[in-house]
């Protein structure tokens, strides 16, 4: 198996996606079964924006990328980076579900 490496700092920029769709569903459970702290939704609330803020500077960059003729970011198509995110956030998703069962 052959890894590119020039694939790494994509997938580095699709880690905050993947980590907010795994920890979703137990961050749920324990709000259903009243476990959450109050500082917890702070941290919650953090993250979140930490998430947005960082889908905004991917679709920031891109339309500035495509503004000026650019069609690549990162050795990536960036039709590709459009995509993606919600995409790898699915995954996340379904792997949360996978680890709270």
């Amino acid at each position: 198996m052959h890894i590119d490496l020039k694939n790494f700092p994509f997938a580095l920029a699709m880690l905050p996606f993947l980590a907010g769709g795994i920890g979703l569903p137990a961050t749920f459970l324990d709000w259903r079964h009243g476990l959450l702290q109050s500082e917890d939704y702070w941290d919650l609330a953090g993250g979140a924006a930490a998430i947005i803020a960082w889908e905004w500077v991917i679709l920031w960059v891109l339309r500035w990328r495509k503004k000026r003729g650019h069609d690549r970011l990162l050795g990536r198509a960036v039709v590709s980076w459009y995509w993606t995110p919600p995409v790898i956030f699915m995954v996340g998703l379904v792997v949360g579900f996978l680890f709270v069962k």
